[in-house]
């Protein structure tokens, strides 16, 4: 004859742990819930400064732009189903002046798409810390100054985009670190590369233009760098 005395115990203790389970989850979910609108309410305040700093009233389209409407419903915004905002793309919306520095807080950003615009000044260090970023483009604009060593941090990049602006000076060799399938930029303003990143291109079977490295700056306004890497 079977003992059923010990199943049967441990049947008596399953309620018991899904009870735990569940008492465990109600205390938990308001925690939950409150860092969650706390990375919403962060991105918000991210679009706003953007907004207001880059002359949101003459935006071509600006739906929703800094109200309180759901992120999802702004012109241009893609939210994930957290309510983070994954994606924004203001392609040739009238944009015009700096970008803020608040932008790299967007911390769940995957694409960014800001080109076709007016945005001048520099590109903010900022955009290293969208770790998530795998797509940035800022070409067609009026940026100027330097490549951003901080973009060598992007470490999911796959896309980068900067030409037709005005940057000069060295390209920064921590773009070697990246997985990039296409790069784009221009050298008619000055851009200009180190050894250690003209191998790392070549390596790749990435076509340069002839453009010499190091120190010697490309001067032909004609000459427009398109380089697109087909590697994995």
């Amino acid at each position: 004859m079977f003992n059923l005395t010990p199943t049967l115990k441990r049947l008596q203790l399953v309620p018991l742990f899904l009870c735990g389970l569940l008492s465990l989850a109600l205390n938990l979910w308001p925690a939950l819930c409150e860092a969650q609108s706390q990375d919403q309410d962060q991105d918000r305040a991210v679009l706003v400064a953007l907004y207001r700093a880059t002359n949101g009233s003459r935006w071509t389209t600006r739906t929703n732009w800094d109200t309180m409407a759901a992120l999802n419903t702004w012109h241009g915004v893609t939210t994930n189903s957290a309510g983070r905002v994954v994606a924004l793309n203001l392609r040739a919306n009238n944009l015009s002046g700096s970008l803020p520095i608040e932008i790299g807080n967007l911390s769940a950003l995957t694409r960014l798409d800001l080109s076709g615009n007016r945005l001048n000044g520099e590109i903010p260090d900022a955009l290293g810390s969208l770790s998530n970023l795998t797509h940035l483009d800022l070409s067609a604009n009026l940026l100027s100054g330097g490549v951003p060593a901080a973009l060598g941090d992007l470490s999911n990049l796959s896309r980068l985009s900067l030409d037709t602006n005005v940057l000069s000076g060295m390209l920064p060799d921590g773009l070697s670190r990246l997985r990039l399938t296409a790069l784009e930029m221009d050298t008619a303003t000055g851009l200009y590369r180190s050894a250690q990143l003209e191998t790392w291109l070549t390596a790749r079977g990435i076509t340069l233009p002839s453009c010499p490295s190091d120190s010697v700056v490309c001067n032909n306004p004609d000459d427009r760098v398109a380089l697109m890497a087909l590697y994995r």
